[in-house]
């Protein structure tokens, strides 16, 4: 029975590092997209087998909000609608990726919140002149935080969430919205409303604001 313990783990760290390389997309599309479902669930249930990966998580997710190469041959109409429609199943497929991997590292800010937050709050913090770029990127990040709110982190996340609901892109906005709408559900349902509610009002109202327009 010793031996089953190490063995156990062993086994866990090599399935960890497989799914972690099969992100790259180096396997194609459906790989990585297996490979990010996997990791919320481990995250979920073993986040401690993932700290290890978190630089490495940080990266698959910025590498899914940056922009994909594009190619300037011109393509025969059908070929190019075609294209079309292929690029708009990848970005489609890519949002999911975005969305597990937020997932997954807001599961291990909740298990380790400094190596996670300190990461998140820079990125938050940076621009890259790109506005389209910088939008997914904020989003992403914000749905992290989302993820990783919990009684030991609130106090550090909320004020960062607030300064992005004055956010000039609706997009940001509106995921800060249900972002705090989140939290304040959480901290509710906790029996701590205090420091969450004073956020809602605004929260609820840009939400209202945004289903409207």
């Amino acid at each position: 029975l010793s031996d089953d313990g190490p063995s156990e783990e062993g086994a866990r760290r090599e399935a960890v590092e497989f799914l972690v390389r099969r992100l790259d997309g180096g396997w194609g599309d459906d790989s990585s997209n297996e490979a990010s479902d996997d990791l919320r669930w481990v995250a979920r249930d073993t986040p401690a087998a993932l700290v290890p990966e978190i630089d490495t998580l940080v990266g698959a997710l910025m590498r899914e909000c940056a922009p994909r190469q594009t190619t300037s041959v011109l393509l025969p109409r059908t070929s190019r609608e075609l294209d079309v429609l292929e690029k708009r199943t990848a970005e489609i497929r890519r949002g999911r990726r975005r969305t597990d991997l937020s997932e997954t590292l807001g599961h291990l800010g909740q298990h380790s919140p400094e190596p996670v937050l300190q990461r998140v709050f820079a990125l938050l913090d940076a621009t890259t002149g790109d506005e389209a770029l910088d939008t997914r990127t904020r989003a992403a990040l914000i749905e992290l935080l989302e993820h990783a709110v919990s009684g030991e982190t609130v106090a550090r996340i909320l004020p960062r969430l607030y300064t992005h609901l004055l956010s000039a892109h609706h997009v940001v906005r509106a995921v800060m919205a249900q972002a705090a709408a989140t939290v304040a559900f959480l901290m509710n349902r906790a029996s701590r409303p205090t420091t969450a509610t004073r956020v809602v009002p605004s929260s609820n109202t840009e939400a209202r604001t945004l289903h409207g327009s």
